[in-house]
Formats: structure tokens, C-alpha cells, sequence
């Protein structure tokens, strides 16, 4: 008995740089959009004939337990990846079918020595029991060409203003502000004593700093503003301060000390505050003074 054909991968290229969807995934929903969108490709190597049919609820929602994540996050993500055309757009919504042209293409060598041929677009249509040559509900005409690795779609349809308003809306903020956010949330986190000592500099309670890195981060995006490393962030940070307080007077409010019942002075190591203090002064990094 002749052994059943694969019709599986055991792996994928993986590309070391990616492109401007993957940017967007990755902008909008984080490390879960990009470990979700890996953790999918991963999925489609393994499915049989390279698709996922989630109509089926048993399989979105093991998904939904192999990304980690909720179904919510789960949908929106495919949503997404639909509208960017990552997976096939009209599988995805009209038969709730997972499958993408580009991974079909990027593992075709795997079947050069098998006896099966890669699933194409059209064998999926018909094994899900689309009639190819339906014209109507958005089915695009597919051609093929013997020689050909994958089929050729034509044509593109019009995007409606629908459409565009939606890609739009999933493109916007594509300043990458990550670095920004992660220097910010180390120490907010991690330098407590840096936080006492910015305070006592600008005579400000240290609560206030962590609202104020917040503050600035956002101002960062706004103005696209990347640093190379953290001196650099908080040099600009310790300069920015200065000039938002001189320029914000209620932020005074926030310099009265707290003398309530149950008040207790915050403890400073003043050990570890002027090896932080000879260490900045060390690196160049001079509180008030930014000249990126």
C-alpha cells in the first residue's frame, strides 16, 4: 500500500527583515502581533494543503489557545491581516478561510521531489465547494499558466472609499515610538533613585515624573523624534522637563509637599544618589543641557 503524500511543511524562511505589514501589526497590538502573526505561519505550514477553515469553531478556538490571546485580539488581528492582504481577503470573509499566496510561494521547494503539487487558489475554492466560475460576491478570476508556481489574480478591484478609510485608520501612528516607550517604562520601573533625585533637581514630588514621562514619550511621537540610546532620551528629557515646567505654572501644585496623616518622606540612598549623580556628570550626561 502505497504511503500516503504530505501535504504539510516542517518549516518556513523566516526573513530577518520584514515589511510595511508587519510594521503595522506589530505597531498596533505589540509583541501579541508579532508573535501571532509567526505563530499563524506556523499554523498554515502544518494544516493539510496549507489552509485553516476556522467556520469550524473547535479549530478558531484552538487558535485562539495556540496565540495566547483573546478571541477578541484573535479576530481583530485577522481582521487586519485581511484588509492588508496578508491572508486572503475574500477566503477570509466570506468563507472564513485562512490562506495566504505569499507563504504558499515561500514553501513551494518543499514539494519539488513529492508527487502532490502545493495547493493553488483554485484548488482551495474547490475543495471548500466555491463554483470557479461564480462572478459574482467578489470571487476573482484566476488564471493559470502550466508552468506557473502560483495562480495569477486578476484583475485587482477598485477599492471602495469604505476600504480606504479602514487601511487608513490601520495605518495611522506608524512612527515607531517603541524605543521611546521602553526607556521611558525602564525607569519608571527599574531607577527609583533617578526618580528622587530628577525630583529634588526640579522641586517637584517624585509622583509627578513618571506622568511626566508619559508626557513625553507622547511628545516624541508627535514630533517623530527617535533617540539612539537612553543618555541621549533622558538628556532631552531632563531639558524638556525644565522647559514644561517654566511653561506649565500649575505644575507647581504638584511641588507641595505632602504633610497629611500617614505621611512618610520618601527614603533616598544617598550612597547610591551620588554614584548615579558622578556616573551622568562622568558620561556627558548634564541635566538641562540637550543638544540632539
Amino acid at each position: 500500500m502505497a504511503r500516503e503524500q504530505r501535504k504539510d511543511v516542517d518549516y518556513f524562511p523566516h526573513d530577518c527583515t520584514h515589511g510595511r505589514k508587519m510594521h503595522i501589526i506589530e505597531q498596533k497590538y505589540g509583541n501579541d502581533g508579532y508573535a501571532t502573526w509567526f505563530k499563524l505561519l506556523e499554523q498554515l505550514g502544518k494544516a493539510n494543503n496549507h489552509y485553516i477553515d476556522i467556520s469550524d469553531e473547535m479549530t478558531f478556538f484552538f487558535l485562539v489557545s495556540t496565540f495566547r490571546i483573546s478571541e477578541e485580539m484573535t479576530r481583530n488581528i485577522l481582521n487586519d491581516l485581511s484588509k492588508m492582504g496578508a491572508i486572503d481577503k475574500y477566503l477570509f470573509e466570506n468563507h472564513k478561510v485562512i490562506w495566504s499566496q505569499k507563504f504558499t510561494e515561500s514553501v513551494t521547494d518543499a514539494y519539488r521531489k513529492r508527487k502532490n503539487k502545493i495547493y493553488q487558489y483554485s484548488d482551495v475554492l474547490k475543495e471548500i465547494g466555491v463554483d470557479l466560475c461564480q462572478s459574482s460576491a467578489g470571487l476573482p478570476e484566476v488564471i493559470h499558466k502550466e508552468d506557473a508556481k502560483a495562480p495569477e489574480v486578476i484583475p485587482k478591484e477598485k477599492k471602495s472609499k469604505e476600504e480606504k478609510s479602514k487601511e487608513e485608520e490601520i495605518l495611522k501612528s506608524n512612527f515607531d515610538n517603541s524605543k521611546n516607550i521602553e526607556y521611558a517604562h525602564v525607569q519608571k520601573t527599574e531607577s527609583p533613585t533617578w526618580i528622587q533625585t530628577t525630583a529634588m533637581q526640579f522641586e517637584i514630588s517624585p509622583e509627578v515624573i513618571p506622568k511626566k514621562l508619559d508626557e513625553f514619550v507622547l511628545y516624541l511621537g508627535n514630533i517623530e523624534k527617535k533617540h539612539p540610546n537612553k543618555k541621549d532620551f533622558l538628556t532631552h528629557f531632563n531639558n524638556w522637563l525644565k522647559n514644561n515646567i517654566h511653561a506649565n505654572p500649575t505644575t507647581n501644585h504638584d511641588r507641595k509637599q505632602n504633610t497629611g496623616p500617614g505621611y512618610k518622606p520618601a527614603e533616598v540612598d544617598t550612597g547610591e544618589l551620588v554614584r548615579e549623580l558622578t556616573e551622568d556628570v562622568e558620561n556627558g550626561n548634564i541635566p538641562g543641557v540637550y543638544t540632539g
